[in-house]
């Protein structure tokens, strides 16, 4: 199967947008579980992480959370449980010589499994590095999700990661959207 039926990328928002989006998110965000902070055991996370929950952020979020389940609904098929309001969004800065190594994303919620990641672009000046790879079997560099306001949407299951930050400052925001456990 074609690596392109696995990944779907959206400009969402505007750059003028991304600059309201993160002003409304910096009054909201929260500081992350420790498990969050460090990603998944195995991996090398050594950004900034904060959280914001949807209940807080819904009013500025929507058309990205509404993309994501289009997406979903069109390409992937998942079976997602609908947003609740305590449903947190991991809101993570790179600055220079940082990276997340190659990881999936899981759930924190054990009944429950991390069926689809859904990254958001929200980086306001440009940078160098930090560039979003993606190892469904080889490795894929997603040039389209350095463009602020662009949205990428993948199985979670999928290995990616980001490349340490060579100059200026990288800022994505990411949903984790669950469903029930696979079997």
């Amino acid at each position: 199967m074609p690596f392109h039926q696995f990944l779907n990328y959206h400009r969402v928002y505007s750059l003028e947008e991304v600059k309201k989006i993160n002003k409304s998110l910096a009054p909201v965000l929260e500081s992350a579980a420790m498990n969050t902070q460090k990603g998944p055991k195995g991996s090398i996370k050594d950004c900034t992480v904060s959280v914001a929950t949807w209940g807080k952020t819904k009013s500025f979020l929507k058309p990205f959370i509404e993309t994501a389940f289009r997406i979903n609904e069109e390409t992937f098929g998942l079976y997602l449980y609908p947003m609740r309001d305590d449903m947190t969004f991991i809101h993570n800065v790179y600055r220079p010589g940082q990276q997340y190594s190659y990881h999936v994303d899981e759930s924190a919620n054990p009944p429950s499994s991390c069926k689809l990641t859904c990254l958001l672009n929200l980086s306001i000046q440009p940078y160098t590095g930090g560039e979003f790879l993606v190892q469904p079997g080889e490795e894929h560099l997603i040039k389209e999700f350095n463009i602020p306001g662009t949205m990428v949407v993948f199985p979670s299951f999928i290995l990616h990661k980001i490349r340490p930050i060579k100059k200026g400052t990288r800022i994505s925001l990411a949903a984790l959207l669950e469903g029930p456990k696979w079997t």
